[in-house]
């Protein structure tokens, strides 16, 4: 009730400030402005996630990075990311612009506004038994690791945050989570 509530409220809240980050990114970079990145969902069901476009190319344009264990690959797909951010891109990565779309897969009860961020099923097939817990929840447009430093947070320490906000969930956490959520994301603290 408080995903769907809150989605709903948070998309009207959020509407012109999508209208505006769309047309912009239309205009500077032309028509295809929403995207959607196959993610992993609770209980290993996948979902087609929501996002506006931040960059160019497409998700092949990523490295061949099968020789690298998770954490490397990790970085470099953020290092060959941010060659690809186009101007618009960084201000909407900047504030998580690109990420409202994902309201929709909240409405759509794929996502919730808190939990395990999503992960790609390359990066669910390289969990460990004891962190596959994370799994269990929905995903979530917001968690631990958004709050506590974003892309400064090396895989192990995300995915050891998302462990502990399973294991130790509750409602009380979840509105904390939020509250801190807009400071984080006006600081601009790691983003990438």
């Amino acid at each position: 009730m408080i995903d769907l509530a809150g989605g709903v409220l948070m998309l009207g809240v959020f509407a012109p400030v999508l209208a505006v980050a769309m047309a912009a990114s239309r205009v500077a970079d032309g028509p295809g402005v929403v995207f959607t990145q196959e993610r992993v969902g609770r209980n290993g069901r996948p979902f087609r996630c929501f996002k506006l476009r931040s960059m160019t190319g497409s998700d092949g344009d990523t490295p061949d990075l099968t020789a690298v264990d998770i954490s490397e690959r990790i970085e470099a797909l953020k290092d060959a990311g941010e060659t690809r951010t186009t101007a618009v891109g960084r201000v909407l990565r900047r504030f998580s612009i690109d990420e409202l779309p994902q309201l929709i897969n909240v409405l759509r009860g794929e996502m919730s506004l808190v939990g395990p961020r999503p992960l790609r099923d390359h990066e669910v097939d390289d969990l460990r038994p004891d962190q596959a817990i994370r799994e269990s929840m929905r995903p979530g447009m917001t968690g631990s690791w958004q709050v506590m430093g974003r892309s400064l947070l090396q895989w192990e320490e995300r995915i050891a945050l998302d462990v502990d906000y399973v294991r130790t969930w509750s409602l009380r956490r979840d509105i904390a989570l939020l509250l801190r959520t807009p400071g984080a994301v006006l600081s601009g603290r790691g983003v990438r």
